[in-house]
């Protein structure tokens, strides 16, 4: 039940307070206190009625040390946090011995209790917030319960039932941590930088030149890769202030080692090539990235049990031109974190004055952060591969039963130079070539109308190391992926495509798509230029569609007419669907259509020669690319 309890010491006192109620209502906007707290209401400056307070002595002791009496006094409005004198002198000497301990109970604003809801910071002398947490009627300030207020002429009072204790913000947590945590520090402090703070130093005059002269320099810390912003450039998260609430999750060393080094290890198997700098430094990005979320996460939120998974900090992200010294801002991804995988001690939360940090048990890099993407253009396998595994006897012109790829009706494969022309869209990037792998129907097969297909493993070619990788079996993470390919564009028949893991057998339920009109699709399946898609969920979704730290947007920017193309730049091709791989290991692809060889069979009756096999002939399979990304959910 709400009451309010008045102490009034004299009538002529009832009168006064009812003439100024309309003015301090209006100044609070709060003509009736809405919370379930009791209030007693005085007429005394809030110093005055501290120092009548007999039982809080301990208090207001140290509140005269710290000097901040006047800040309660007359003319100042102000909020209070008060415990009893027992309660105060209980707490622990690590909490008693905090030279900010009374500033952290004084406000410089009045916060009446219609105020105290949840997430609400009180923001205290001692330069931090107490947040407000509410469960059911009762209402705490940084987990410890207010009991009951007190109206003064100048503020509030909140009594409590122990001093809050000074709590460490996120970043000062950060650099507390001892050797165990010393990997992860060197992380975060790698993107640090410092930087002469104008609008937080004094100014001084102007100089002759007409520059700003300051009586101090205030050198503050930023973090280029973390702090956020909104798009027209209005700071909205970072990890140093204590107007944001954010949850810490803490890998140790070990943790931090062992998820690095397996990542680094993953790269020759799972991408057929070396590990570089830009991956390395992807990795330490990465981790900073997802220790961060930009709000406070009770246990059960972060929880090993807890479904799914959520993102981290997202937003915007300063970065300055250094030819032009401007600054834009530029939208950035946010990492995912999986609490079924990267797990917590939920048992021994830390609470921070802007947030809650959590030590791991567990860490990993995820498979979609490790794995860009896969891509094969299927005329580089075939020239690399050695005739004996190609599937095919060119001598006999039969398939053969070994091989990796499997030929069904389907003669003859035969690379077909520049079906389109080369695309270069510079001369320090690798030039795109149009080659395409092809295959013409059994003259069996044409006479019958038959359907044809051809099935192959995942391949991959290395062309910038192959003495070192050069042509290698798919291995690849189980998992859930983006499946994208390209053709020939215009062919004039149609095809069904499917998908399954190396050991499974291709059926109904592997089917992707069936029959699919590839002249009805226009030239979403043109080569791989079809790529630039939007709406993925993806790490790196900025750059949806493209080779890993190539941004078209850049080489536009460049130059719009010379590097108007720059989009369809090596881009991973047309979706055709959502796939997944359900053990790690490798794939198989088949291409199979119903009609082609009724077609061919119509335009080129029994002719087998190679006269015919040129790019205008738009009747053979013209296969030229597929590639695979992963999705934000392969963890």
């Amino acid at each position: 039940m709400r009451y309010v309890k008045y102490c009034l010491l004299m009538l002529p006192v009832l009168a006064l307070l009812q003439a100024c109620r309309a003015d301090w209502n209006s100044h609070y906007d709060e003509a009736v206190p809405t919370s379930t707290l009791t209030v007693e209401v005085c007429t005394d400056q809030t110093s005055d009625w501290l120092g009548r307070q007999a039982s809080l002595s301990a208090l207001r002791e140290r509140i005269a040390e710290s000097s901040l009496m006047e800040a309660l006094g007359e003319g100042r409005h102000c909020t209070l946090i008060v415990c009893e004198d027992e309660a105060f002198r209980a707490a622990g000497e690590d909490v008693l011995s905090n030279a900010l301990l009374a500033a952290n109970h004084v406000s410089a604003v009045a916060v009446p209790p219609s105020r105290l809801t949840e997430g609400y910071g009180v923001y205290t002398y001692s330069g931090k917030n107490l947040w407000v947490t509410c469960q059911g009627d009762d209402i705490f300030l940084n987990g410890i319960r207010v009991e009951r207020a007190v109206r003064t002429a100048n503020g509030y009072v909140y009594y409590v039932e122990s001093p809050i204790p000074v709590q460490p913000s996120v970043y000062e947590y950060i650099q507390s941590l001892g050797d165990d945590y010393s990997l992860f520090k060197s992380f975060v402090a790698e993107f640090e930088e410092y930087y002469f703070d104008a609008d937080a130093s004094t100014p001084a005059g102007v100089d002759d030149m007409g520059n700003t002269l300051y009586a101090d320099s205030v050198i503050a810390v930023r973090n280029t890769l973390m702090d956020r912003y909104t798009e027209d450039g209005l700071p909205s998260w970072n990890m140093h202030s204590e107007s944001y609430q954010s949850t810490l999750f803490l890998p140790d060393n070990q943790l931090l080692r062992t998820a690095y080094q397996r990542a680094l290890d993953s790269i020759p198997l799972w991408l057929n090539r070396s590990v570089t700098a830009a991956d390395s430094l992807k990795f330490r990005q990465w981790i900073v990235s997802s220790c961060f979320v930009d709000r406070r996460l009770a246990a059960d939120e972060v929880a090993p049990s807890v479904p799914g998974q959520f993102e981290c900090v997202g937003g915007y992200v300063r970065e300055v031109d250094q030819a032009t010294d401007t600054e834009e801002f530029t939208a950035c991804t946010a990492a995912w974190w999986k609490p079924s995988v990267q797990q917590v001690d939920v048992d021994h939360p830390v609470s921070l004055s802007n947030g809650t940090a959590y030590r791991l048990t567990s860490y990993k890099i995820p498979n979609h952060v490790v794995i860009w993407r896969v891509k094969a253009r299927l005329y580089q396998v075939w020239a690399a591969l050695d005739p004996a595994r190609s599937g095919w006897d060119a001598t006999a012109r039969t398939p053969i039963d070994s091989g990796y790829f499997r030929w069904n009706r389907c003669m003859d494969p035969l690379q077909i130079s520049d079906a389109q022309s080369a695309f270069e869209l510079s001369s320090t990037l690798p030039t795109i070539y149009y080659h395409v792998l092809t295959a013409v129907p059994t003259v069996e097969a044409r006479q019958n109308g038959l359907p044809v297909s051809v099935d192959y493993d995942g391949l991959l070619y290395n062309a910038d190391e192959p003495n070192t990788f050069g042509l290698s079996e798919v291995h690849l993470p189980a998992g859930e992926y983006y499946l994208r390919m390209g053709f020939k564009h215009s062919l004039t028949y149609s095809i069904s495509i499917y998908f399954c893991g190396a050991d499974e057998e291709f059926g109904d339920d592997n089917r992707l798509v069936e029959d699919m009109s590839l002249v009805a699709t226009g030239s979403n399946f043109h080569f791989d230029r079809g790529g630039a898609m939007e709406g993925l969920d993806f790490y790196g979704s900025e750059s949806i569609g493209y080779p890993e730290y190539f941004d078209w947007r850049w080489w536009y920017d460049q130059d719009p007419e010379q590097y108007q193309k720059a989009s369809a730049y090596d881009t991973d091709g047309y979706e055709v669907a959502v796939v997944t791989l359900k053990k790690p290991g490798n794939f198989k692809i088949k291409i199979e259509s119903n009609d082609v060889a009724g077609l061919y069979n119509d335009s080129y009756g029994d002719d087998i020669s190679t006269n015919i096999r040129t790019k205008n002939n738009l009747l053979q399979l013209m296969m030229y690319h597929w590639c695979l990304r992963p999705t934000s959910n392969n963890y």
